[in-house]
């Protein structure tokens, strides 16, 4: 996808609520963002994607999250 700045795959220890990854995928800004999930949801693009994710994600339990980041930690 155009646009990602960064992406990593968070595995956790054990599972929790069903989860055992979180993944984050950077970009940007919103906008950027926005581009890229209209190009990774439709047409060709997002039907090889689609057919992917089959390998090794139960996309019924997928969620997705936009947190809000707070930087710096407190003195």
């Amino acid at each position: 996808m155009p646009g990602i700045v960064d992406y990593r795959r968070n595995y956790l220890p054990e599972v929790v609520a069903g989860f055992d990854v979180i993944t984050e995928i950077w970009f940007k800004d919103r906008a950027t963002m926005d581009a890229a999930m209209m190009i990774a949801s439709t047409g060709a693009v997002g039907e090889q994607i689609a057919r992917d994710e089959e390998n090794f994600l139960d996309r019924s339990a997928t969620k997705v999250a936009f947190p809000d980041e707070r930087g710096g930690m407190a003195a």
